[in-house]
């Protein structure tokens, strides 16, 4: 990217190359590029939030990144979105992290379904359901969280809450089908006419 060339010091070119990078399956570069971002504006939380989306697709450099994040999570405590991006490299060790981040903000719907995820993944399918009920009365239409929560419904023997949760999920998700459909339509009838299929 000629900005980033021009003017090395400057943070939202060096951002957007690292995304467009990111974008273009070029995950190594990408983060190098994100960690130079992190370099030179220690104190912005944008380039720890783009390496924390990186980090979950990759696992090579997951301690690199995770070191990155637990910095800027001690340089800013305070912050929700911190805590949370953190928890994101920490797997199964997110617990906390992800608490802290709820206590911090609680009406943080994406870090009450991430908690959601990993105590069902430690098999506590009762406090899975209450994060997810908490995220689902933040965000009502998150789709993936309504197909978590009738899956954990049907796990601890509640078929009827499942099948329930499972037919708003099916109800939503045409929903999206059908905006993605109108969406796609819109953008079609911006083409010229020979592009159109």
């Amino acid at each position: 990217m000629p900005e980033v060339r021009r003017n090395p010091q400057a943070l939202k070119p060096r951002l957007a190359l690292g995304v467009a990078q990111f974008l273009a399956g070029r995950e190594n570069e990408a983060i190098d590029t994100l960690m130079q971002a992190v370099e030179l504006a220690p104190d912005d939380s944008l380039p720890y939030f783009l390496l924390a989306e990186a980090a979950t697709q990759s696992a090579p450099r997951i301690l690199e990144i995770r070191a990155k994040l637990k910095r800027f999570v001690g340089l800013n405590p305070a912050d929700a979105a911190a805590h949370f991006h953190y928890a994101q490299t920490l797997q199964g060790d997110a617990e906390a992290e992800l608490r802290a981040a709820i206590a911090l903000k609680p009406d943080f719907a994406r870090a009450h379904s991430t908690l959601a995820v990993l105590l069902e993944e430690r098999g506590d399918d009762e406090s899975a359901i209450a994060a997810y009920k908490e995220s689902l009365r933040l965000v009502p239409d998150a789709s993936d969280v309504l197909y978590r929560l009738a899956q954990a419904y049907k796990r601890i023997g509640q078929t009827e809450q499942s099948r329930q949760t499972l037919a708003s999920f099916l109800k939503q998700r045409e929903r999206e089908q059908s905006e993605a459909d109108r969406h796609r339509a819109d953008m079609l009838q911006l083409l010229p006419a020979p592009c159109a299929p």
